[in-house]
């Protein structure tokens, strides 16, 4: 870390040595991508950098990773959150940059507010409903509050994507399950029905952990709701 935050405070001082190293900064290779731009953030608080990050991210194309604009946004995010947000909205309005507004708010932390600017954009059809598969996997998913994580789950229902309702049934069980939380019996149901669940090509190829969260929210939700019972064992019975 310190090693880190060294190499940072040089970038900060040699734009020019910085700006010769982002191209390897923003490819895979670049493994603490993350954790620099976290040193970089806390250095540059008034974001004298943000605008050669930005350049960069958008001119080395569809290959580079915004793990370095993660962990940046993450530093900032907790300096000022409405220069965080600022920020977002640059990103928003660039039309070759806003695709990451997904994978980068769940890199710079999740908020109800953040949250709330992705299904905007999904409204809007910046971005598309399978978009938020990109947020769901992260452990801070815990600390939104309930009307969001159920429009999460919501919306990924509505979405095509074959991986929709294992994103919702994910979701389900982390936030409810794993902390105990009643489930809400209407939606917990919808996801449990879910085509995807009993469509006989992609069941061939589901991954067992997928089984085992099935089996786990389903039981919670017959405790937690045993009305629940019959229409969820009338569809399993039916496919």
């Amino acid at each position: 870390a310190d090693k880190l935050n060294q190499l940072a405070e040089h970038a900060y001082s040699n734009r020019e040595d910085f700006r010769s190293v982002l191209p390897w900064l923003l490819s895979s290779e670049a493994i603490n991508a993350w954790t620099f731009g976290r040193s970089l953030g806390l250095i540059d608080s008034k974001t004298d950098l943000w605008p050669l990050l930005l350049e960069a991210q958008e001119k080395y194309g569809p290959k580079v990773t915004p793990l370095l604009l993660g962990g940046y946004l993450f530093s900032i995010s907790n300096i000022s959150v409405k220069c965080y947000s600022k920020l977002f909205e640059q990103i928003r309005n660039n039309h070759n940059l806003r695709k990451f507004v997904p994978e980068l708010t769940r890199l710079s932390g999740l908020s109800d507010s953040s949250v709330s600017r992705i299904f905007d954009m999904v409204k809007t059809g910046e971005l598309t409903k399978a978009d938020l598969l990109s947020i769901i996997w992260s452990n801070e998913i815990k600390n939104l509050s309930e009307p969001v994580i159920m429009q999460i789950i919501s919306i990924l229902l509505e979405s095509d994507s074959e991986n929709a309702g294992r994103g919702a049934l994910d979701v389900l069980e982390s936030y409810y399950v794993r902390q105990k939380v009643i489930l809400p019996s209407e939606l917990t149901l919808k996801t449990l029905t879910h085509p995807s669940f009993f469509d006989k090509v992609r069941k061939s190829l589901r991954n067992p952990t997928e089984g085992w969260h099935w089996g786990k929210v389903a039981h919670s939700l017959i405790d937690n709701h045993p009305i629940c019972m019959l229409p969820l064992a009338k569809v399993i019975v039916e496919h």
